[in-house]
């Protein structure tokens, strides 16, 4: 008989092997993943889920403490520790220590009397230095001449550039 639980000598198909190893070749439709079923034969022992199953059971009388059915318990809240109000008074001594901290560093700032300085006090303060640099001009001009020398001479030239500067309003 060729059903869905086929057994083969004991064994029968894990159809969830199957189905993982179908979906990670790529196979999405109905059809393919018969297919693939159909090509392929992945076995397992026909009491395999009993024999998992039984491991994991514990005997009545030796159930671990930390579960209940096979739940795991939440771990006991202490009641001493609520009927004392232990954790209102922790809370409260958490927040006076931090209210506390944060008047300290208040103080602190108060006493050095630090004024952070603005970009505008800074520039007062510090002068930069403009270089004055020259113009940049063309290497093959540098060697010309003037075309048209409109001073007989060189003196005659530094004596009119003085005057022009005496001149010249301030």
């Amino acid at each position: 008989s060729s059903g869905i639980n086929a057994e083969y000598g004991g064994f029968v198909k894990d159809f969830i092997t199957l189905n993982k190893q179908a979906a990670s070749a790529g196979l999405v439709r109905a059809e393919e993943q018969q297919a693939y079923r159909a090509s392929h034969q992945v076995l397992k022992a026909k009491n395999h889920r009993a024999a998992k199953t039984r491991v994991l059971k514990y005997p009545k009388k030796m159930s671990p403490d930390f579960m209940t059915f096979g739940v795991p318990t939440r771990p006991s809240t202490p009641v001493y520790d609520l009927l004392e109000n232990s954790y209102q008074e922790r809370w409260i001594r958490g927040m006076r220590d931090a209210e506390q901290a944060q008047r300290e560093q208040e103080k602190q700032a108060k006493r050095s009397n630090n004024i952070q300085d603005t970009r505008t006090s800074l520039m007062r303060k510090k002068t930069v230095k403009v270089e004055d640099s020259k113009l940049w001009h063309m290497s093959r001009w540098g060697k010309v001449r003037p075309f048209l020398n409109t001073f007989p001479n060189e003196k005659e030239k530094i004596r009119a550039m003085n005057r022009h500067y005496q001149q010249k309003t301030a």
